[in-house]
């Protein structure tokens, strides 16, 4: 089915001035009409976002991807968008009373442009607080071709109300008039608030959103004159909305391509507009025709969109989302008859895209994706090398560190795959730089992480710095990655609405953040520091693999591939029995036998082969220690337990490696550099542990209680006192700043919608609060979580940033983390928990003892397992997740399987 292109973000909005056509309206600012126009100008990575103020004074409408917005500007309002919201937010609050709208409607519309700039959703929400409520009462019919007064009431009001609720009622001012200043005034704050709803509609699902944008926008369609220059588009934004929430609604999507349609006969062919309604009504009828299966070729779609390609200025800020839309068609049309015109075509136009500069990095993200991952590609090996190091350097560039976490996984969303795609590309055209590769992986995923964890650098590594330099950068670090909770740095909340406490909060973070760049390149400036949080080098590659080689296995729908990293170099294996078809299609059943073979025999037999790995080491040898880094939907997969385990051959990995995981070369790096356990000054010596066997709505787990008790014998034992916090209540976050060890027996919740709110259930413990968290100055050593699925990844959006809840222990500051890939039953935890801190205690706190004891557990829990001694496949038994033992038989036999290990 085709998808839905007609929202995609664009770089920036294009907005030129249009006489307002009523005849009677005065502005009180100065004696000239104020001019509706402005033009956001920059790059994508332009973190300021700087405004201008357009040479030229040509009206027209103001128009965004998903609709035209409507508002009036007045003088300038300063060269930078801050500025420019901050002094129209002062105006519509303090101003003249006449103003107070026509300001808020400034505001709005500049909060909505920066929204499309940095992807904060404080600003689109602030936009949508903003923004003037207005309803019309029809007691009579409207005389909309005067202004004579009849029977209408108007009322207007710049209302604030929580963006997770409902819209509050109208309140405010009214007046009586008939169609004129009042009522277009009205009309353009639904317009507004319309395409404002239906952004955070498409950001974060809310159908009261939409079904108030869709509502709204109706009735600013039905108010306005047929004649009206504003009705085109209103018509266009109504048809988008419509199409967004369509969802197979066959009446709603009728009703999208006919207003679509209606925009387009309504608009003039010099209109720059057109090109951008054209696109709007193309895709809708795609859409429509994909819904009802017919066979169209897609024809007069393409043509639309030619024709839209066309009439748009090739310095549209447009050209990227047509030229994208366009190649989507092509490809669909490819994917029906096969014609390689047809995909020659959707590469030249999705290359276009991509190469589209003046466009945001949001929809050349969608099309360097798109591009990388059709047939063929590897044949034009220099747009594919060229699409390959755009596309993924967009993606390192599309988050800032003043961006909030949730606005950062958002962002990253789209770009899934980029980056496996890129570096397969980059293999195909050599092979045996197997570096360049590497460095594809670890510049466009991961992005998240590398973030975080750039913020949280251990100040010891500037011990040779220029001390008021290194000093300048601690400061600059510490005040972005303040908590607003306790942000010493907070600027005093300003009367100037109540939306300015929120908008202070997002100016500060982005000042912060030119303070840090700026501190940042003072590093750079000193001698032996220019590499400082640049990108990976070869040797820092390689000294990752200090104490055990690194695999990173590739996955791609081009080739698979093992990239390694030894202290002797960087090399790659190809993975031939390896696809992508088959990763996704084994991605729900990977816990069984038939799967940890075809794990062993595609993917790992073939790594430890070539390292040597033959066979275990002898009984005066140590144990080699590998580090698995597997990409895209891999990552869910259990490369530590691939073998032939019941042929009792060693053909596994548990008899010849340890095995742990991380997140990235880079993670594996900046986790070393943390202070270590004995350097480390702490308040306390403490275990925090936790049970928690019944949460909400949950299964009993009798044997977590029970866990604990072998737990806190464990930790006493070794000299740590314990402290078990009563079911998890209080706060955990704050305990966790003063342990060593914590410990949580309980339920795990994999988000399958958004994994920010993987949770540990029954705490407050979700992923978004511990990316926020920085424990990392005191570090804690490790956290055990003993639940279902917590190094798992249900958000298909977040593979490539390895977003789960054993990872967010891992870039909030613990050194190690023990969690799991899926459900664990609720007495194994308990034996397994006991192995683990027996072998723990009797090597010490150490780095390598870690994933040392929980290889060794693991191991003999696998024999026991082989030797039948465990009858864990018949009966019922308790799960730590959402099923039940003994409905799998070969999952409730392989229990010992989803332990893992984060860590270095």
């Amino acid at each position: 089915m085709l998808p839905a292109y007609r929202s995609w973000p664009i770089s920036r909005e294009v907005i030129q001035g249009h006489t307002i056509p009523d005849s009677g309206q005065q502005r009180l600012n100065n004696d000239n009409a104020f001019v509706r126009q402005y033009e956001i100008e920059g790059s994508a990575g332009d973190s300021s976002a700087k405004v201008y103020q357009p040479q030229n004074t040509a009206h027209s409408e103001a128009r965004v991807t998903d609709g035209h917005l409507e508002g009036d500007y007045s003088h300038p309002l300063g060269d930078n968008i801050d500025d420019r919201i901050a002094k129209a937010n002062i105006q519509a609050s303090f101003g003249p009373a006449s103003q107070h709208i026509h300001w808020a409607l400034v505001a709005g519309e500049l909060l909505y442009a920066r929204y499309y700039w940095h992807g904060a959703i404080e600003d689109l929400n602030m936009a949508i607080d903003l923004a003037p409520r207005a309803t019309i009462e029809e007691p009579g019919p409207i005389d909309v071709e005067n202004e004579n007064p009849v029977s209408t009431f108007i009322q207007l009001s710049t209302t604030q109300h929580s963006s997770a609720s409902p819209l509050p009622p109208n309140r405010g001012f009214s007046t009586r008039s008939g169609y004129g200043t009042e009522i277009e005034t009205v009309l353009r704050c639904h317009n507004n608030l319309g395409c404002y709803l239906g952004q955070r509609y498409l950001r974060l699902g809310n159908t009261s959103d939409i079904d108030e944008a869709i509502r709204i926008s109706r009735f600013a369609v039905n108010i306005t004159p047929e004649s009206h220059p504003r009705l085109a588009g209103r018509m266009n934004n109504l048809a988008v909305l419509l199409g967004h929430k369509h969802a197979h609604q066959r009446t709603l999507l009728d009703d999208a391509v006919s207003c679509a349609e209606k925009a387009c006969l309504l608009t003039p062919a010099a209109d720059p507009a057109r090109a951008i309604r054209l696109n709007n009504f193309a895709t809708l009828v795609a859409e429509k025709n994909s819904f009802s299966n017919a066979a169209s070729g897609h024809v007069d779609e393409i043509s639309w969109m030619q024709d839209a390609v066309r009439s748009a200025s090739l310095q549209s800020s447009h050209m990227a989302t047509l030229h994208y839309n366009l190649g989507l068609l092509y490809h669909a049309r490819f994917g029906d008859l096969r014609s390689e015109f047809d995909l020659n075509a959707a590469q030249d136009h999705l290359f276009a895209a991509l190469r589209s500069e003046k466009s945001t990095g949001s929809v050349r993200i969608r099309a360097g994706r798109a591009f990388l991952s059709l047939p063929g590609i590897l044949q034009d090996t220099e747009r594919a090398i060229s699409a390959a190091q755009t596309s993924t350097n967009l993606v390192a560039e599309s988050v800032s560190h003043s961006l909030r976490s949730t606005d950062k996984h958002y962002i990253l969303s789209q770009a899934v795959g980029i980056s496996s795609d890129s570096a397969s590309v980059a293999l195909h055209l050599d092979q045996e730089d197997a570096y360049s590769a590497l460095q594809l992986l670890e510049t466009g995923r991961a992005v998240l992480t590398s973030t975080i964890q750039d913020l949280r650098v251990d100040p010891s590594s500037l011990k040779d710095c220029d001390p008021s330099v290194a000093d300048h950068y601690i400061k600059s670090r510490a005040r972005l990655d303040a908590q607003d909770a306790n942000d010493p740095f907070k600027p005093v909340p300003s009367a100037v609405l109540n939306m300015q406490v929120a908008y202070d909060g997002q100016i500060a973070r982005r000042d912060r953040e030119r303070g840090l760049s700026l501190a940042i390149q003072q590093v750079r400036d000193q001698p032996s520091f220019e590499t400082f949080l640049h990108p990976l080098s070869e040797i820092e590659m390689l000294n990752a693999a200090r104490d055990g080689p690194i695999a990173v296995i590739n996955v791609s729908s081009h080739r698979c591939d093992a990239l390694i990293i030894q202290m002797t170099g960087t090399s790659t294996i190809h993975l031939p029995g390896l696809t992508l078809s088959d990763v996704q299609f084994r991605s729900g059943n990977t816990h069984c036998v038939d799967a940890l073979l075809w794990l062993w025999q595609t993917t790992v037999r073939p790594v430890l082969d070539y390292l040597g790995f033959l066979a275990p080491p002898y009984a005066d040898q140590s144990w080699p220690h590998i580090w698995w880094i597997p990409t895209g939907p891999l990552a869910g997969f259990p490369l530590h337990a691939a073998g032939d385990h019941l042929g009792r051959n060693s053909h596994t990995a548990l008899d010849r490696v340890i095995s742990s995981y991380s997140l990235s070369i880079g993670s594996i790096i900046r986790t070393r550099q943390r202070p270590s356990l004995g350097t480390a000054t702490r308040v306390c010596q403490d275990a925090v542990l936790v049970a928690e066997p019944e949460p909400l709505g949950q299964d009993y787990l009798p044997h977590a209680s029970d866990e604990v008790d072998v737990v806190r014998e464990a930790c006493q034992s070794v000299g740590l006192s314990c402290f078990q916090s009563p079911n998890g209540k209080g706060s955990l976050l704050k305990q966790l700043e003063s342990c060593r060890i914590f410990h949580f027996a309980g339920h795990g919740g994999a988000d399958r919608d958004n994994a920010l709110e993987s949770h540990l259930l029954g705490t407050e413990l979700t992923v978004a609060r511990l990316l926020d968290a920085n424990l990392s100055s005191r570090p804690p050593f490790l956290a055990y979580l003993s639940a279902c699925g917590t190094s798992q990844i249900q958000d298909k959006r977040a593979t490539d940033e390895s977003i789960h809840i054993a990872a967010a222990f891992q870039l909030a500051g613990f050194r190690h983390v023990i969690g799991t890939l899926w459900d664990v039953n609720d007495k194994l935890c308990v034996d397994m928990a006991q192995r683990f801190y027996t072998s723990l205690g009797k090597e010490g706190l150490e780095d390598g003892s870690v994933s040392r004891a929980l290889h060794f557990a693991v191991r003999d829990l696998r024999d026991e397992w082989v030797r039948g001694e465990e009858d864990a496949g018949r009966g019922v038994a308790c799960v730590r997740g959402r099923i039940k033992l003994g409905v799998h038989a070969k999952r409730a036999n392989a229990l010992w399987i989803p332990y893992i290990h984060f860590g270095v």
